[in-house]
């Protein structure tokens, strides 16, 4: 399942898409140059922000330059290796069709707010319960008669940022050790209760577990058949 355009439709893979994947990639490269040129300046990494980087690329994550490099996780992670960002955008087929599974979740990391992207691409390590593509259009066709279509939920950057961080928990979980908690503590402050594989949300809704491990050097990635939500929109 491709992005969600203006009317509300879901457009192919090309064209926008291949712009919004260049766009972060150039985005967390220029990070990466900024915050190690200006690490004790962070009033001048604006300054260099501004001036010089393309303006539809600071659209993605003009507020995340000034934190970057600046308050390091004290969760530090191997240096090495692909980060979490780094995997989605890679878009492995999880389902086996022949199609990418995370376009729809790489969407979403981009119309959030900019500290979701700096947290999945920073060295401090996370676990990041992973919705596919088929996920998220349950989830649209479970909104819609909420009025809520898939171009609100992106366009509502507070929300989609609340939901989002409730994907994500602190610390790298790797599968054993999930399956072992009860209650996994989630981003947004809020819980994930657990057994046996199977996610449930404040709502009661449930998201299964369906590949586990995924390592990045900054965390792990845990796919699930299920966009988990903290509360109804």
């Amino acid at each position: 399942m491709a992005g969600t355009g203006e009317s509300g439709s879901l457009p192919g893979k090309m064209g926008e898409r291949f712009d919004k994947r260049k766009s972060c990639e150039i985005l967390l490269q220029y990070i990466d140059n900024i915050s190690t040129q200006y690490k004790h300046k962070p009033n001048q990494i604006r300054i260099v922000m501004k001036i010089r980087l393309p303006l539809s690329v600071v659209a993605l994550g003009a507020v995340l330059i000034a934190s970057v490099g600046l308050t390091p996780s004290a969760e530090a992670g191997p240096k090495k290796g692909p980060s979490i960002v780094d995997i989605v955008l890679a878009n492995p087929d999880i389902d086996e069709d022949g199609e990418g599974d995370f376009d729809t979740l790489l969407d979403a990391v981009l119309a959030a707010d900019p500290s979701v992207l700096q947290r999945l691409s920073a060295n401090g390590q996370n676990t990041v319960f992973a919705p596919t593509d088929a996920a998220f259009e349950a989830a649209f066709e479970e909104l819609a008669p909420l009025g809520i279509t898939p171009a609100d939920l992106l366009a509502n950057t507070d929300l989609l940022t609340l939901i989002l961080n409730y994907h994500i928990s602190p610390g790298q979980r790797v599968s054993k050790n999930v399956v072992k908690a009860k209650q996994i503590r989630m981003r947004d402050g809020g819980f994930l209760a657990q057994k046996a594989g199977v996610l449930t949300d404040n709502l009661d809704r449930q998201a299964n577990i369906i590949v586990v491990d995924l390592k990045a050097r900054n965390g792990i990635i845990h796919v699930i058949d299920n966009v988990v939500l903290p509360a109804l929109p």
